[in-house]
């Protein structure tokens, strides 16, 4: 058997360059969460329903953190205090569906700073629970663009 013809690289070789994501260039932050069935299906029908142009979810959980901030504290507190109260051991698998937020950076402070206010009275808040409880706040207060 002979050698093996010697090939030249196509393209430039090496990896590609990175690109920058829009996230990165808009200074927008991305935050995954798992939220319940119940409460996504409440957003979902009873708050954007009758909506023609949706907000993202994102805009829904910045609006209310800034027009409602004291009933998202008090959601997060109550959150807090059934999480203490919970038994330990095992625990069963909850109906949850995914959610990824892309924050603008007002709407991110808006959230951190809700954060911030509960965890002066309750323990380590986590955005899940912070975004959560903003979600719950909005449907009970209907926060759509035309009400913030």
């Amino acid at each position: 058997m002979g050698e093996q013809a010697k090939r030249a690289p196509r393209g430039a070789g090496g990896r590609p360059t990175a690109r920058r994501s829009i996230a990165e260039e808009t200074g927008a932050t991305t935050a995954a969460v798992r939220i319940p069935k119940p409460l996504y299906d409440a957003v979902v029908h009873d708050l954007l329903g009758t909506l023609v142009e949706r907000p993202s979810y994102a805009q829904i959980v910045g609006w209310t953190c800034e027009d409602h901030a004291d009933d998202v504290v008090a959601e997060l507190l109550h959150a807090a205090a059934a999480v203490r109260r919970a038994p330990r051991g095992r625990r069963l698998a909850t109906d949850g569906v995914p959610l990824t937020l892309r924050f603008q950076p007002t709407e991110r402070a808006a959230l951190d700073d809700v954060i911030r206010r509960a965890e002066e009275e309750a323990e380590k808040i986590t955005r899940t629970a912070a975004v959560t409880a903003a979600l719950r706040a909005a449907v009970k207060h209907g926060v759509t663009a035309a009400t913030s």
